[in-house]
């Protein structure tokens, strides 16, 4: 009989070769969602849901590419550990009380935001939650915590050739602090107030798990936490 086997991709290794292919696989993802929100806008009004449908596939399916070709081994499955993720979830829920808290309490001002109500915008609610609580964690944990976090420690390094040499999870004050000035940069400066508290306490989390899927865990629980409270209170400003 004829040979029907076919050559499954090999796991990633981290190599000069491969360096920038790594490097593609965790920056891609990230670059095409801040594109399309750019594209979509302000995000604080209501807008079409296939907008932020796409905003949550076009990078997912970036990711699943990735992963196929097997660029995210700190994503496998034997990675996770199931006794830990309802733990995970209710520290990613108090993270999410604690960035809306100040804004519920009127202690930090609010943007004028769209009022939700009305099927679109219930609609978009939906699409958005769709973006926010599966997309949003993966790619921006595997950018933050799995590519800058490592890139900062090893990108002057004489011995590592690539971020991938470097261990997650591992603390230094440069990557510390690197990935809180690039994560509440990437949001609304009204957020800043939030985002950096938020970003501290999870990378403190993430320096104790040494876990990917648990601050993928830990940021579905934060998002969805939000989404719901964009639900309670009828505005947009939580997202």
């Amino acid at each position: 009989m004829p040979d029907v086997s076919v050559d499954l991709p090999k796991p990633f290794t981290s190599n000069r070769e491969n360096a920038a292919g790594g490097m593609a696989s965790h920056v891609l993802p990230y670059v095409a969602f801040l594109l399309l929100v750019q594209m979509r806008g302000t995000g604080l009004e209501p807008g079409s849901p296939w907008g932020s449908l796409l905003e949550a596939s076009v990078p997912l399916l970036i990711i699943a590419y990735f992963g196929y070709r097997g660029f995210y081994p700190e994503l496998r499955s034997t990675e996770l550990r199931f006794q830990w993720i309802p733990v995970d979830l209710c520290f990613g829920i108090a993270t999410g009380m604690g960035w809306m808290l100040p804004y519920a309490l009127g202690q930090l001002p609010t943007p004028e935001t769209g009022s939700l109500s009305g099927e679109s915008t219930l609609m978009d609610w939906a699409a958005r939650g769709t973006a926010m609580v599966i997309a949003v964690p993966l790619l921006e944990e595997i950018f933050t915590r799995s590519f800058l976090m490592r890139f900062i420690d090893t990108y002057d390094s004489e011995t590592s050739n690539s971020f991938r040499d470097h261990p997650i999870g591992v603390f230094s004050l440069r990557s510390f602090i690197g990935t809180m000035v690039l994560f509440t940069f990437a949001h609304a400066t009204w957020e800043w107030w939030v985002a950096i508290p938020w970003i501290a306490v999870t990378n403190l989390w993430f320096y104790w798990r040494r876990s990917m899927w648990s601050l993928v865990f830990v940021h579905v629980a934060a998002n969805l936490t939000l989404m719901v409270g964009v639900a309670v209170t009828k505005h947009w400003y939580f997202i």
